[in-house]
């Protein structure tokens, strides 16, 4: 990645169109069922539930078993020449028997399988690294649940692996202690809003914006993409009007030097806000009458930034010497 950010990304102040979408991709499943330890012959390919975890019955006698659940995308039609910055699994609960939430492990699926004949005893092999958890089960939280599957889908595009999808279990099934399976929507659910879903972002924000009012401020991309030889456009608001402004842009989301990201800035008077990015460039702007910051950049026709990841944010002082702060958002060149 490049060090001098002030030669990477040429910056320019200008008046901008009305604002456009990010850089998102959201992708439905092309296959999905639970494998059933319970019922180990059946196919549950049609089902409108994809379940997972540790399951149990209370009657007549008390007894548990184990579910897995089965997803694959095809990222053939992406077209990104780079992986996402990054890349969420998202599953709706819809039930749930009990109070209280255990952890299940997603796997990257090593075998492959067919939506309308898995079961358990032929469920596929997976690999035994664990790509990311969730807790589910809670009768008091029902709703979207998250994977981070950054990595994972980093390696399907890349080639480093083959895309056989990946399959969500119990980290040890094994038989002692609490059972608390989850229990959720498939592709097939006839509420088409809580179906499984893959969301993939070049570019996102993060963190938590900071302010003296009940609304805080914004920071997202207004227009264009961060694409190589490609103006792009962010707009912060909700700032303070007609103040002075940083532009704070740099290479890592979690270190600055011997700082550890994100950075209460509490320490410093400022409570409630952090610093979300390293500082490898600044730049002084000025806000609009409405709180509204445009920061124009140019990414270089130059290959070497492909691929490469970078995080901004605004900030100015109000009246009283109030500080407002954006939350980060992180962008990859592609």
């Amino acid at each position: 990645m490049l060090r001098n950010l002030r030669n990477a990304f040429p910056l320019l102040v200008l008046a901008v169109p009305a604002l456009a979408q990010g850089v998102t991709l959201r992708l439905d499943p092309v296959a999905d069922a639970t494998a059933n330890a319970d019922q180990p012959a059946v196919n549950y390919g049609t089902s409108a539930e994809l379940n997972f975890g540790k399951d149990f019955a209370s009657t007549p006698s008390f007894r548990t078993w184990f579910t897995r659940g089965h997803v694959r995308f095809d990222l053939s039609g992406v077209g990104q020449p780079t992986p996402p910055a990054r890349a969420t699994f998202f599953w709706y609960q819809t039930r749930a028997n009990a109070a209280g939430c255990l952890d299940v492990a997603l796997h990257r699926l090593t075998q492959t399988w067919a939506e309308a004949t898995v079961t358990w005893n032929s469920k596929p092999t997976h690999d035994a690294t664990v790509v990311s958890r969730a807790c589910v089960g809670n009768s008091f939280e029902l709703g979207w649940k998250t994977f981070d599957v950054t990595a994972l889908v980093a390696g399907w595009m890349t080639n480093q692996y083959p895309n056989y999808g990946f399959v969500i279990r119990d980290p040890s099934e094994s038989t002692a202690g609490a059972a608390r399976p989850g229990y959720g929507a498939s592709r097939e659910n006839p509420n088409a809003a809580i179906r499984p879903y893959l969301l993939l972002e070049w570019v996102y924000p993060y963190g938590t914006g900071c302010g003296p009012n009940a609304t805080k401020p914004t920071l997202e991309l207004a227009l264009g993409t961060p694409r190589l030889g490609q103006p792009f456009t962010l707009k912060g608001a909700l700032l303070a009007p007609a103040a002075p402004s940083l532009f704070l842009m740099g290479e890592s989301r979690t270190q600055w030097g011997a700082i550890r990201l994100p950075y209460d800035l509490g320490a410093i008077g400022f409570a409630g806000c952090q610093l979300q990015t390293a500082i490898a460039l600044s730049l002084g702007l000025g806000s609009d009458p409405a709180g509204s910051v445009i920061v124009n950049l140019l990414v270089p026709n130059d290959p070497g930034l492909l691929g490469d990841d970078y995080f901004v944010q605004l900030a100015n002082l109000g009246a009283g010497a109030q500080l407002f702060m954006t939350p980060g958002l992180g962008f990859r060149v592609y």
